[in-house]
Order: structure tokens, then C-alpha cells, then sequence
């Protein structure tokens, strides 16, 4: 890629720039981005399938989560670069020890002990043959769709450093059981959507359940207790038919006249 166009320098990459699902190259290429880019937008790389190896300068200040969807080439810096690392196929954000892609050569090694997994990251590390994750001790979050469309992963282990997970983390994916510690406070809105769950274990500490939590479930999820730490559970936070228990008898369970008031555009 030249280092201007029209004589002007080219500093970033913009949303969908790469795409060559529909269009483009179809035959496999390389991808040589020049010095002086210091951004690329999200999506900037999406559906860029047929490169084998995209080289990114040692210039580059920001990678967004998503920057890489259906992408399956190789992260290089030639020139190195002070805030990526791109090492053993994990290319990570050291500013916030993100991990932001994996290359299909990752699949040869462990995750990297990063602070957060970033959205849909994980989408090469994990082929067909990943049936558990145990995931780093030093793990603290993980972001929407990082779990997404894999039918036959049945066990994650999450860590008890766990912090934070967004909504839609784990999405569509054959996980049958999880344990969630007691860091995890909050349990966000549709975090297990289109699981094959039979047994959630929340652990006390857990504070706040989101709507939709675990409501769409292709699993027999027939039990679920609720430790007393649990102050809130939000509009059809489980199966239909699923027993609750409740050890505090001042957790609220939110109705859909309140949902409605509280996200008026919401799913109901």
C-alpha cells in the first residue's frame, strides 16, 4: 500500500477498507501497510480473507476490538512497534494486555496471560477439536461475542480474577455448565444466549443478573440457586420452568412493567 494517495499521506484505515469476501483479489496476497499510519478504524480489516500475512507499522497507536473478523493471516511488525506485540500468532495491546487477534498458527499454543479478551478474538485459536478452555489466571475481562458459534465447545473455566463480562460473551456456543466466581458482580443481559446449559453455579458475591441472562437455553437448566448477595434479577433472567431458589428473601425480580419502563426499546 503507497504511503500517500493523491499526493496526500495516508495516517489511518477505514471500516471495511480490506473486504474481499464479495469482491477483490482472489487469489491469496500480502498485505504491506506502510509507516505513518497511526490508526485503524473498526472493521478495518473485516472479511479481508485471502491474505495470507498483513504487515503493520511500527507507527500504529490504535486497534480497535473487531479490527479483524473473518480474517485468518498472519500479524507482522517489521519495525517492531512500542504499544503491539505479535508473537507465537497473539497479537496483544500491551497498554491494557489486550489480546486482540489470534493467527491460525496460535492454535499450537496456550493463551498468553492477558487482562482482557477482546471481541470475537479467539475466533482462530478455537477449531473444532477445542472442547475445554481453562483460560489465564490473570484474566479480568472478556468482551461481547469473544464466545460465539461454537457448538462444540462444552467446558470454559473461568478464573476467580474474573471481573467483568459483556453481553452476548457467550453466544450460541455447546457449554453445558458453568461456574461463575464470586468476582464476576454483575451478570449482564443475554451473556448466555443459545447455550446448552443444565447447571449454572453462581457464586456469593454475585450482585446483579441481567435480563435475559440465561433465557434462551437449549440445555435442560431445571435448577439454579441464587446466593444472598443476589440484590437484582432482571425480566426473564431464566428458562421458563427453571426452579429458582433464593437464599435472600429481598432479591428482586424485576416484572415487565418495569423492564418496559427501564429499556423501552428492550426485547419483550
Amino acid at each position: 500500500m503507497p504511503p500517500t494517495l493523491g499526493g496526500i499521506p495516508v495516517v489511518g484505515i477505514g471500516f471495511d477498507a480490506f473486504d474481499t469476501c464479495n469482491e477483490g483479489p482472489s487469489t491469496q496476497f500480502q498485505l504491506i501497510l506502510p509507516e505513518g499510519i497511526t490508526f485503524l478504524e473498526k472493521g478495518a480489516f473485516q472479511c479481508c480473507n485471502q491474505a495470507t500475512v498483513i504487515s503493520l507499522p511500527s507507527t500504529l497507536e490504535t486497534i480497535p476490538e473487531g479490527s479483524f473478523i473473518h480474517v485468518k493471516a498472519k500479524i507482522v511488525f517489521p519495525n517492531g512497534n512500542p504499544y503491539f506485540t505479535a508473537e507465537n500468532g497473539f497479537l496483544i495491546d500491551n497498554r491494557t494486555n489486550t489480546l486482540l487477534y489470534t493467527s491460525k498458527s496460535s492454535g499450537d499454543f496456550p493463551l498468553p496471560p492477558v487482562k482482557q479478551l477482546a471481541s470475537r478474538c479467539l475466533d482462530n485459536w478455537i477449531d473444532e477439536n477445542t472442547t475445554e478452555i481453562i483460560l489465564p489466571l490473570t484474566l479480568e475481562g472478556i468482551s461481547s461475542y469473544v464466545f460465539y458459534d461454537f457448538p462444540w465447545l462444552e467446558s470454559v473455566l473461568l478464573p476467580n480474577s474474573m471481573k467483568n463480562v459483556e453481553n452476548l460473551a457467550f453466544y450460541s456456543i455447546g457449554v453445558n455448565s458453568i461456574v461463575l466466581p464470586a468476582s464476576i458482580l454483575s451478570v449482564p443481559a443475554y451473556c448466555f444466549v443459545e447455550c446448552y446449559l443444565d447447571s449454572v453455579v453462581i457464586s456469593e458475591g454475585t450482585q446483579y443478573i441481567g435480563e435475559y441472562a440465561f433465557y434462551w437455553n437449549r440445555g435442560a437448566l431445571a435448577n439454579v440457586e441464587l446466593p444472598f448477595s443476589v440484590q437484582f434479577v432482571g425480566y426473564n433472567a431464566f428458562p421458563e420452568g427453571c426452579n429458582i431458589s433464593v437464599l435472600n428473601p429481598n432479591t428482586h425480580f424485576e416484572s415487565l412493567e418495569e423492564y418496559q419502563l427501564r429499556d423501552p426499546n428492550g426485547e419483550w
